[in-house]
């Protein structure tokens, strides 16, 4: 991770971290770390890291990580946490550029019983500013959005997001949109 601390020569990781020294700004390292505790049993240790506040120092900009986090939150049964978390805006604040990213957080929203961010979200127009050319996961992060915002309901984001699609001639996205979930999809002519 491009943003772990180092100390003189040694590089911080979650694997090395002590609850004192983690980085609780970062989302994926806080994930990490309580992944690491929780393997370990280590629940006094998971307390002390939660009371130093992650949810109210992460870093909101990318979706996936925060997305985590509060998978992470609700697991243990961290509900103070997520109700600090989600009173900061993630769905304000996150990048919707990556669409597989921006999926995930709508999903979580959705898991944790956000309505108002799962809005705010929806309002800020996933569809209609991700980019299209999902080159690191062929187009996966494009059908993942395409599904998560049908199944919260926003149909209207949907068509926006076909629209763009068929706008760009992105003819196999669609193809696989259609595969996947099984709505329907503009044709080529």
């Amino acid at each position: 991770m491009a943003d772990e601390p180092e100390t003189g020569s040694t590089r911080i990781t979650p694997s090395n971290a002590s609850v004192a020294d983690a980085d609780i700004t970062n989302p994926m390292f806080v994930c990490l770390m309580l992944d690491r505790l929780r393997k370990a049993g280590a629940e006094q240790e998971i307390e002390d890291l939660l009371a130093r506040d992650p949810a109210g120092h992460a870093d909101l900009n990318w979706p996936g990580n925060v997305a985590c986090l509060l998978l992470d939150l609700q697991q243990l049964g961290a509900d103070q946490q997520i109700a600090r978390l989600l009173a900061r805006d993630p769905a304000g604040s996150a990048d919707i550029s990556d669409a597989g990213a921006a999926a995930f957080l709508l999903n979580c929203l959705r898991q944790v019983g956000a309505g108002q961010q799962v809005a705010a979200f929806l309002a800020r127009d996933p569809a209609g500013h991700c980019e299209l050319d999902d080159d690191d996961d062929e187009g996966g992060g494009v059908v993942t959005l395409a599904w998560s915002l049908h199944s919260a309901g926003a149909d209207d984001q949907v068509t926006v997001l076909l629209t763009r699609l068929s706008a760009a001639g992105e003819w196999s996205l669609l193809d696989e949109i259609h595969e996947a979930t099984g709505l329907p999809v503009p044709q080529k002519d």
